[in-house]
């Protein structure tokens, strides 16, 4: 695996175990399913700091000196944003317009 595909991995690990622990603070552990917060809470710790540690590790080990992106790299990038940017620019701007639903319908 390249570098950038390590990255990757262990940037949506990190992003996950967030989300996950962000969901468990906020709200709660559901309870229409049986409680195994203690299993998920070890595994998404556990891949927190692997997570943590790889890009640790990576980050030593990568030459300054070194071209990380080619040309390819940069193109797959610029498409990802292509695709990326007006899904969240719609989803930012219809955040502020369901609030306004919902105080005008009154729930």
């Amino acid at each position: 695996m390249s570098k950038q595909e390590i990255l990757s991995w262990t940037s949506l690990g990190f992003s996950l175990s967030v989300v996950f622990f962000y969901v468990m603070f906020v709200f709660g552990w559901p309870d229409t399913i049986p409680d195994y917060s203690d299993r998920f809470v070890k595994i998404f710790f556990n891949v927190f700091w692997v997570a943590v540690i790889v890009e640790f590790i990576i980050d030593l080990t990568e030459s300054k000196n070194q071209v990380n992106k080619d040309e390819r790299d940069e193109k797959i990038e610029a498409i990802g944003h292509k695709r990326a940017y007006p899904y969240l620019s719609y989803r930012c701007y219809s955040v502020p317009g369901v609030t306004l639903q919902s105080y005008w319908h009154g729930r």
